[in-house]
């Protein structure tokens, strides 16, 4: 197992992200092994096929997080597709990391995987040098360039994508770089190629399955050792979910997996480029065995059969050793205590609105009012009186210092483009309203084409309103809010900021912090919250600059934050008051979401926060996360409310009454939910490491009265209009379960980086 509490030991100590030496021991207490040789850098060069898939984009951060480490050298990276954004989604990436000179070169095929994908994403909103992969030199004379100033048996290629650019190396002929073919400048200069293809001991994978003559050409023409990094090691390796959780938003990784259907904003994906990429530079063991007598056979169609003479022929494929999970927190707490930068960008804090990120309101139309900002241009908010107001609020008490913002008309409705508005900030649910900005009299070309407007009045906000005074109707595709992002190499924390000295709250409730760096422009942003008494309140970083403090028990404490080379520090005073709730009814986050939740209770209507990915399991990364508002029941007992509203940031946001058998792990229970498509669900669990089972019940038009009754080991499912006349029972499910369990209201947002909000009344329980 990994010695995670030493990693997060070591990822305090000063300078974390630019010290060699504390790296190196962290990744040794990491790996378990005092036994790896951390002394040379290794020259890498890397050939992608970045945008069929996101994992290309891990494997990249962990490159440079290498590099910038001093484990790697990359002398260049090569897109493998013909797509035009490929090249340039690599070097922003490579930018991003404050290495905006690697070389970069490109397939050019045409038509290869030539359609855009999250890539085109990240080449439009990050800086890079490369306008298009038309002004990426060709990658087989970038390869044989860099090459040949290379010492012998120097260079690691680092496949993770087809390999149509190492089959043209192959083929190339001498030229200026180099008197020698392909082939001998391959087995002059190479000392490995790792590749992640194939399926051992036999099997497809998509990378030589793609372009099957490649793969079959260069197996047979390569004359330098091969490692294989099969379909088998990374699928089952899960890495995104930390990456998320503890680095910036404006990383534009997380803005490559919120654009990949497979991923998503929040989500993990299987790692086999980037557990390829860590096993070619920081070697196999522990992680890993290899299995090194035969060849492998790859045939014409990409299939691929490990030939076993028990000869060695320089080739071997690697074996899992140790568990996914290892493989997985080693991989990201690489990239997690990389710094990253410098840079110098702005990004638009409202992009991830469509991801659950933030919420849109507004005076009219209030439908739509989310197309605004659901990064579609097609799509727009109207407002046929043009005097209206759109409002966008960030999740869960965050705040912005926005220097600009962005206004998109409706392309081909020039006539319909906003021409005079106002701009507000507020900071208390629009009770009192700061103006940022006004404009009037704006024209707008056919094109409708987005324009920026700076801000008068900087200074954090968590909501912000668009007040439009065009006296005629007006449609507005985009909105954006941007931030300057800006990180100078050499900069350092001179004063720390929080926006509250002091925070009163009650058990079970929450208050959000923001801290505020000058300058703003620091490298390390970094900071550490604390707690001078976890059993009065306790504090949770949920992003870069924002952490929620939440009330576990009366009485008083400080929270402090830092920053993480300990220079300057800020202090909030908490008073926690006791809660509202009822007598034995208490509140809890189960299996601790990375966003804490809260319940209250106020004028009957409960309110009630949850975070968490799921109520169910993925692997070894989601296990039943939600907020729980529960009393403890034993024998036959029955719970009801009324579910009034529900909000839902995630695809698996749920909401609903639950039975459950122990506040934490996989435990056993059986709940009745409504879930984000508004339908009625009776889900369960009968062992307590076991999957869930549901069932579908049909559409839920809250508000709506929920009723969940237990009779033995019998859980019947009911719902209500008034509360009085109750529906006959609507689905049963018998299980073996214990006789004392915890009933109550559950609630999951379906995203493990913000909240559902929940209300609900009439609670009754017998």
């Amino acid at each position: 197992m990994f010695c995670v509490e030493e990693m997060n030991k070591c990822a305090n100590m000063k300078s974390f992200g630019r010290n060699t030496g504390i790296i190196i021991l962290c990744l040794i207490c990491l790996l378990g092994k005092s036994s790896l040789s951390y002394a040379k850098t290794i020259n890498v060069i890397v050939d992608t096929d970045i945008g069929p898939d996101c994992d290309d984009v891990t494997a990249i951060c962990l490159l440079n997080a290498l590099q910038d480490m001093g484990r790697v050298k990359i002398l260049a990276a090569m897109c493998c597709t013909a797509c035009p954004w490929g090249a340039p989604c690599i070097d922003a990436l490579d930018t991003y990391y404050g290495h905006p000179n690697i070389p970069i070169g490109t397939l050019k095929d045409a038509g290869f995987l030539a359609e855009p994908t999250y890539n085109k994403e990240v080449a439009l909103n990050f800086p890079h040098r490369l306008q298009s992969g038309l002004d990426a030199p060709d990658a087989t004379l970038l390869y044989r360039e860099v090459l040949s100033r290379q010492p012998d048996h120097s260079v690691v290629v680092i496949s993770i994508g087809p390999l149509r650019n190492l089959r043209h190396l192959l083929q190339s002929a001498p030229d200026r770089y180099s008197p020698l073919d392909g082939e001998e400048l391959v087995a002059k200069k190479v000392s490995l190629l790792a590749c992640m293809g194939g399926k051992y001991q036999e099997g497809g994978e998509w990378n030589f399955q793609e372009d099957g003559f490649s793969a079959h050409y260069v197996l047979a023409h390569w004359h330098t050792p091969m490692q294989f990094d099969g379909y088998e090691i990374g699928d089952g390796i899960y890495t995104g979910k930390r990456i998320f959780e503890n680095t910036p938003l404006y990383n534009p990784f997380c803005m490559a997996f919120a654009n990949y259907p497979g991923a998503g904003f929040d989500k993990d994906r299987s790692s086999w480029d980037p557990s390829n990429a860590f096993a070619a530079v920081l070697g196999t063991d522990p992680l890993w065995g290899r299995f090194d007598t035969g060849y492998n056979d790859v045939a014409l169609d990409g299939s691929d059969h490990w030939v076993r003479d028990g000869m060695d022929h320089h080739q071997s494929y690697l074996v899992k050793k140790m568990d996914d999970q290892a493989v997985s927190d080693a991989i990201e707490n690489v990239i997690i205590h990389t710094l990253p930068g410098p840079y110098d960008f702005d990004f638009n804090t409202a992009y991830y609105c469509k991801d659950g990120m933030g919420d849109v309101f507004s005076s009219v139309n209030a439908n739509q009012a989310a197309l605004a900002f659901d990064r579609n241009p097609s799509t727009a908010w109207s407002d046929p009186t043009g005097v209206g107001w759109i409002e966008y609020r960030y999740s869960d008490g965050r705040k912005y210092a926005i220097s600009s913002y962005s206004i998109s008309p409706s392309k081909g409705y020039p006539n319909d483009a906003p021409n005079s508005w106002s701009l507000y900030g507020s900071n208390d649910n629009g009770k009192h309203w700061t103006i940022l900005d006004i404009q009037k009299d704006q024209n707008y070309n056919i094109e409708s084409e987005p324009k920026r407007y700076a801000i008068r009045k900087l200074g954090m906000f968590n909501l912000l309103r668009l007040q439009f005074s065009s006296r005629h109707p007006i449609r507005v595709a985009e909105i954006g809010f941007w931030e300057h992002a800006v990180a100078k190499p050499k900069e350092r924390v001179r004063s720390l900021l929080l926006d509250k000295r002091s925070v009163s709250l009650s058990v079970y409730g929450r208050e959000a912090l923001n801290a505020t760096l000058a300058p703003s422009d620091v490298r390390d942003k970094r900071l550490i919250w604390t707690t001078s008494n976890p059993k009065v309140a306790q504090v949770s970083s949920i992003g870069e600059h924002t952490a929620i403090v939440t009330g576990t028990g009366l009485g008083r404490c400080t929270i402090t934050v830092t920053s993480f080379e300990r220079t300057c520090k800020a202090t909030c005073h908490v008073i926690v008051a006791p809660s509202d709730l009822p007598n034995s009814w208490g509140f809890n986050d189960v299996n601790s979401p990375h966003v804490p939740g809260s319940c209250s209770l106020r004028n009957g209507v409960y309110a009630i926060r949850g975070g968490g990915a799921k109520i169910g399991t993925w692997l070894y990364r989601v296990v039943d996360q939600f907020g729980f508002l529960h009393h403890f029941a034993t024998g036959d007992a029955t719970i009801s409310c009324r579910l009034l509203s529900q909000t839902v940031p995630g695809n698996d946001a749920e909401a609903g009454l639950l039975f459950r058998d122990n506040p934490g792990g996989l435990a056993r229970f059986v709940a009745l939910v409504v879930d984000a498509t508004h339908q009625l669900i009776l889900k369960w669990r009968d062992q307590p490491d076991g999957d869930c089972n549901s069932l579908n019940l049909g559409t839920a038009n809250l508000p709506l009265f929920l009723k969940l009754e237990r009779t033995g080991d019998t859980f019947s499912a009911y719902t209500s209009e008034d509360g009085l006349h109750w529906s006959s029972s609507l689905a049963t499910h018998t299980g073996s379960y214990p006789d004392r369990m915890e009933m109550g209201i559950c609630v999951c947002a379906g995203n493990n980086m913000t909240t559902s909000l929940v209300k609900c009344d009439q609670l009754a329980i017998r």
